[in-house]
């Protein structure tokens, strides 16, 4: 394994990480035009430069309620070949971090509800967990925001 440029963000007082490999950029606070009958993880659409882009909650993701307080960050990413917006709390850094650094996931914490923990590094004295952009989506998930983006470009034909 060679070293790798992560983006580091955060959500609610912990921090996850996604190599830079799977991010086709940040935004700052961005329109979102909320989507009846979605999960409750898809906030809804955003137009991009002209994209329709959907935006994945990573607080409901882990379990948390999102908050209007503050200015949330957008991280644009490709998970399997769809252009998914992360919405975060903050984008702490960009950094390198060595192959060194890199650990598996503790098989006690490794289960299919984790399977989007691809590893944990380690920067300074901070464990991150790295996510797996594929493995971010459930199948139902996945599903479901094709079906949205098909019906949202129905809608615009």
């Amino acid at each position: 394994m060679e070293d790798s440029k992560k983006v580091i963000f955060k959500i609610a007082d912990e921090e996850f990480g996604i190599d830079i490999s799977n991010v086709k950029g940040i935004e700052r606070q961005i329109n979102i035009v909320g989507v009846p009958n979605r999960p409750s993880h898809i906030l809804g659409i955003i137009n991009l430069r002209g994209d329709v882009i959907p935006v994945y909650s990573m607080k409901a993701k882990f379990g948390q309620r999102e908050s209007r307080q503050g200015e949330s960050k957008f991280i644009i990413i490709n998970a399997n070949g769809l252009t998914l917006a992360l919405k975060v709390d903050d984008v702490n850094e960009i950094t390198e971090i060595s192959s060194d650094n890199i650990f598996d996931l503790p098989p006690v914490v490794a289960s299919e509800d984790t399977e989007y923990v691809k590893n944990v590094a380690r920067i300074d004295k901070r464990l991150i967990l790295m996510l797996n952009p594929g493995k971010l989506l459930s199948d139902e998930e996945y599903e479901c925001i094709n079906e949205m983006l098909e019906e949202h470009e129905l809608q615009e034909a």
